[in-house]
């Protein structure tokens, strides 16, 4: 997954003295479909996580420490065909994206998604 052009941003001017970068107290993990939006409905929620869950940086990349546990769907989410990480529950700011290597397609009767640690991978790129 890579952060987007706004966090690349605080990240530099940060650590150039420009501003004071304060993270969030959680990240959200979501899924998204082809169309770029995500599921809504079927027991479909974005996965909070927070600094504890993940591992410090190294070689420029920094991985969940955990594992992200979805909850178990209920309904049709359709085809999963990317990760995003945000700073809300709902809404919020988008921080990162990263496409799947293949679609998943999730249903009522599909075991929960995971993502097993070590798997989300986060780059400044």
């Amino acid at each position: 997954m890579g952060f987007n052009l706004t966090v690349r941003n605080a990240l530099l001017d940060h650590y150039f003295g420009k501003s004071v970068l304060t993270p969030p107290a959680n990240y959200f993990v979501a899924l998204v479909k082809a169309d770029d939006t995500e599921p809504v409905g079927g027991g479909y929620a974005r996965v909070s996580t927070d600094s504890d869950d993940w591992n410090a940086a190294a070689d420029g990349v920094i991985t969940n420490l955990a594992t992200v546990a979805f909850p178990t769907p209920t309904g049709t989410w359709g085809s999963i065909t990317k990760i995003k990480l945000f700073d809300a529950d709902t809404g919020g700011n988008e921080s990162a994206v990263g496409t799947l290597p293949y679609a998943r397609d999730v249903t009522g009767i599909t075991p929960a998604p995971e993502c097993d640690p070590g798997s989300l991978r986060m780059v400044l790129t």
